[in-house]
């Protein structure tokens, strides 16, 4: 802030009222600037700190200059002042104070605000309220919690559906009365099985049994969602036809043997958040993590607010977009161009011939460096310094660079070698943590190494069929033994090839690989599936998902295609389904890539799965050292 000190003799006063000044024995003039204002823009005055008299001023912003001046009097030596404006979708404060002693009456400040540039809100409108995290109103009457998502899209949640019923007192022996207690959204379709063959749709139906025994009832519900659940029980019938065996409760909302009981999911009310019943039957929040894009727990960088970046090393402002990155859409560059390329730190032109590297500042002024150095293609203030890509023309080398003395050198591939593992196929119950082999079905995991590391695959599984799949699956009509054979190209000039024969014996379980050695004869992995006992039917979260580098040593990438936006689970599971590392990551809609810390795993074989209890998608991968 610049300041200069003026007595009543310079003739100032002359700008201010006589009854003013015989009031208020000082004055303060304060000439102030906005960066980047906007058309009807106001900066709000407040005396802070008992200074008196007491005020609280809006004053407009002149748009064609970004200026504005104010006449401050006041009776306080040292008054302090508070300016506030909005800006940017934010508001921006500024604390300022001056001094006036009996020689200085009269005191003119400059002061600034850096506003920033302005944003359109979701609805286009300049600093408009409709920013991401705001009510709006997607058009679907099925929808609740209607919001704008960092992608400026109105979203709203769509409550899941749960079948569910209760099986009532019985009033008649060798019949059976239900309730139906099914959530979701109305209407609803009740398909009814009962395990003597009969079946209803009707939605609480009436079941005779003949004989005693133990039965299964289950219901399987379509909401108006397309939304599809199946919930069963288990009850006994004696001899004289009574019923016996099922629990009775209420649940957290009242409802006889109803499904949200402590443990289950909850909406935390006014919010789109999940949270969970508690064992005083509360929705409790505590347990509630979100990751910003600073992957800070319940952080505040979160899609639609501000950021702060560097272009070529020039910070500027940006605001986070719905896959986390700091990006200016919305912002105005340098020529004054929404969205436009011209940003602090981007190439521009001076004019002048004798500098390069020609780049926009941070204030937005063009100017470049003068050109003092050849690189090593001899060009004159040239790119190809030491340290920098090229290319050495050796196909048989990677990461080719520029070195100190300006020759290209590249690093020596290793040569590549096929190579691979068998494991008998099972299916995980993870509710009651068991697993069950799957009759001549096999896991087959490559373990190939060398070369470029990407490689294109062939499998020949020696019953007359084959896959070009990195790991396949493969299901055998008979016991063997089989040649199982795998061929690789790296793409760079390197092919291998490996055998074994593997067996099965006659119950349809792999006995081993006959020509690895014993260290082949052990080890089975997991295919996670949602337990019938749960009712809920898995949907895939992405269209396709890639991992690499595979195997892999310290840090895996995954790369997949969603099909919805928000938080979602990052499990690791070993050979025996157990969670070795688990994680929450936020998700947008399309295209994600996500790196994953693997140097903590022990060296075998993890699936590592992406999703909910609901949608989730998985693929395998080998930790090496």
């Amino acid at each position: 802030m610049r300041s200069s000190l003026r007595s009543l003799a310079v003739g100032l006063t002359g700008l201010l009222s006589a009854g003013a000044m015989a009031q208020y024995p000082y004055t303060w003039i304060v000439q102030g600037q906005v960066s980047n204002c906007y058309p009807g823009q106001t900066v709000n005055v407040q005396t802070t700190q008992g200074t008196l008299p007491a005020i609280n001023w809006n004053i407009a912003v002149d748009s064609s200059n970004c200026t504005f001046t104010v006449t401050i009097p006041t009776t306080d030596q040292l008054p302090h002042v508070q300016w506030t404006t909005l800006c940017g979708g934010t508001i921006v404060t500024y604390d300022d104070s001056t001094f006036f002693n009996a020689l200085m009456d009269t005191m003119v400040t400059s002061m600034g605000l850096f506003c920033g540039a302005q944003i359109n809100d979701c609805m286009g409108i300049l600093n408009g309220q409709n920013v991401p995290g705001t009510a709006c109103d997607d058009g679907n009457p099925l929808s609740m919690n209607d919001a704008w998502n960092g992608a400026c899209v109105c979203q709203g949640y769509i409550p899941p559906c749960n079948a569910c019923f209760t099986i009532q007192p019985q009033n008649t022996p060798w019949t059976v009365e239900f309730s139906n207690c099914t959530g979701g959204v109305a209407p609803f379709n009740y398909q009814w099985t009962f395990s003597d063959g009969s079946a209803s749709t009707q939605t609480a139906p009436t079941w005779t049994i003949a004989v005693p025994g133990t039965y299964i009832a289950c219901l399987t519900i379509t909401d108006a969602n397309a939304c599809v659940s199946t919930n069963c029980d288990t009850l006994y019938v004696d001899s004289a036809g009574t019923v016996t065996g099922f629990p009775s409760y209420y649940d957290c909302l009242g409802v006889y043997n109803g499904p949200t009981v402590p443990g289950t999911p909850c909406q935390i009310p006014g919010t789109i958040l999940q949270g969970f019943w508690s064992t005083n039957c509360t929705c409790d929040s505590s347990s509630v993590i979100y990751y910003d894009c600073y992957g800070w727990a319940n952080g505040p960088n979160l899609p639609g607010t501000a950021c702060s970046d560097t272009i070529n090393g020039v910070p500027y402002l940006g605001v986070w977009s719905a896959n986390c990155l700091c990006t200016t859409n919305g912002l105005t560059d340098c020529l004054g161009i929404v969205n436009g390329p011209n940003m602090p730190g981007t190439p521009c032109n001076d004019g002048d011939t004798l500098t390069v590297q020609d780049m926009w500042t941070p204030n937005c002024g063009c100017s470049g460096v003068t050109a003092n150095w050849y690189d090593c293609l001899g060009i004159f203030n040239g790119f190809n310094v030491p340290g920098t890509p090229c290319d050495d023309q050796d196909p048989a080398t990677i990461n080719d660079m520029w070195d100190a003395s300006c020759n290209c050198v590249g690093g020596v591939l290793t040569p590549c070698e096929a190579n691979f593992w068998v494991l008998q196929a099972v299916t995980f119950d993870s509710l009651n943590q068991t697993t069950t082999p799957i009759p001549y079905e096999l896991w087959i995991w490559n373990l190939s190494s060398g070369g470029s590391g990407t490689y294109t695959t062939f499998w020949n599984f020696g019953d007359g069929s084959s896959s070009t799949a990195q790991f396949p699956t493969h299901t055998y009509s008979g016991n063997g033994p089989y040649l199982l054979c795998l061929t690789i190209d790296d793409g760079a000039g390197c092919t291998s090839t490996y055998c074994d024969s593997v067996s099965i014996d006659g119950n349809g379980l792999y006995t081993g690989m006959l020509g690895g050695g014993s260290d082949r004869q052990n080890g089975f992995t997991v295919s996670i599936r949602a337990p019938q006992t749960t009712g809920l039917t898995e949907q895939s979260v992405a269209d396709g998902i890639a991992t690499w580098p595979n195997p892999v040593a310290d840090e895996l990438n995954i790369a997949l295609t969603n099909a919805l936006s928000g938080t979602a689970d990052v499990t690791v599971l070993d050979l025996n389904g157990r969670v070795v590392m688990a994680d929450r990551r936020m998700l947008a809609n399309g295209r994600n890539q996500l790196l994953l810390q693997t140097n903590t795993l022990a060296p075998g074989l993890y699936t590592v799965r992406i999703g909910n209890a609901d949608r989730s998608v998985s693929q395998r991968f080998v930790k090496v050292n």
